[in-house]
Parts: structure tokens; C-alpha cells; sequence
């Protein structure tokens, strides 16, 4: 009799058990399987192309994709090698100053500048489009690459 009262219990506690598992699977897989997941160095290249070494260090500021990447991140990478920083400068021959950007930008969709609110006079730019609704931007100040995507 007693164990009768102990098996809704039991099986609403192995149900919400596997289904905190499976859930886990499915969102984060790479909980599961580390090494198929892409670095953030990985991904850049995947999605756009380029190639940049791996930072020292990566901070992401603002990260609104959706299930199926679309959307908008904001990425801080830091790098102490300078061979690392000159890579990035190799990029393209396009960079240009915060007030030549900040020209440039007026040119660029609207939603450009809700994601980037403010142009670091100090800092050099560089952007590359995918295609009309695709960006991703580059900001170099000093060891720091402030990355700005934009899928839309």
C-alpha cells in the first residue's frame, strides 16, 4: 500500500530527470560533445570568411541570435601578440578612422547604428558585407577587436 503512493513520485521525478537531459542535448550539445562545437575564431571564419587567430581572451557583450543564427552579437576579443593584432590589420586594406567610420556608417542600413550606438574616435574600422542585410564589423582599439555581426 505504501508504495503505491510513492510511484506518481518517482515517475514524475525520473520523467523531469530525463527531460532535463534530453533538453540539455538538444540546447547545449556541446555540454556532450566539446570538441565539435566551434571556436569563436572557428565560427568567423565559417560564417564570413576571414580568418582571425585565436584571442587571449573573448567577452561577449550582446548575443541576440536565433535558434537558426539570425540576429545580432557584439564580441570583445583581446590579443597580446602583436603578430596576432597584425593578422587582424591584414584583413583588408579598408580600415579606416572613427570619423571616416562615423561618415561611412550613414551609409550603412539603420540597424547598423542601433548596434553600434557610439564610434570610438581612437579606434580603426573595418567592415565587410556579406551581402544587403549581412555586416560584420570590426573595431581595433589597441590589443582590443570589438566584433559586430549583423544577420538579419
Amino acid at each position: 500500500m505504501r508504495m503505491k503512493k510513492w510511484r506518481p513520485f518517482l515517475f514524475s521525478t525520473f520523467s523531469a530527470v530525463i527531460l532535463l537531459i534530453i533538453g540539455t542535448f538538444i540546447f547545449s550539445p556541446e555540454r556532450f560533445f566539446p570538441d565539435t562545437s566551434l571556436t569563436y575564431a572557428e565560427s568567423i571564419k565559417t560564417n564570413w570568411g576571414l580568418t582571425i587567430p585565436d584571442p587571449d581572451q573573448e567577452t561577449t557583450i550582446k548575443n541576440e541570435r536565433f535558434a537558426h543564427g539570425d540576429g545580432e552579437t557584439i564580441t570583445e576579443l583581446y590579443y597580446e601578440k602583436s603578430t596576432d593584432l597584425q593578422s587582424i590589420k591584414n584583413l583588408s586594406n579598408s580600415w579606416m578612422t572613427g570619423k571616416e567610420f562615423e561618415e561611412k556608417k550613414k551609409d550603412l542600413p539603420p540597424w547598423i547604428d542601433d548596434l553600434i550606438k557610439e564610434v570610438n574616435s581612437e579606434a580603426s574600422y573595418f567592415y565587410f558585407k556579406k551581402d544587403h542585410n549581412d555586416y560584420l564589423i570590426l573595431e581595433l582599439r589597441g590589443n582590443n577587436v570589438t566584433v559586430y555581426e549583423s544577420y538579419i
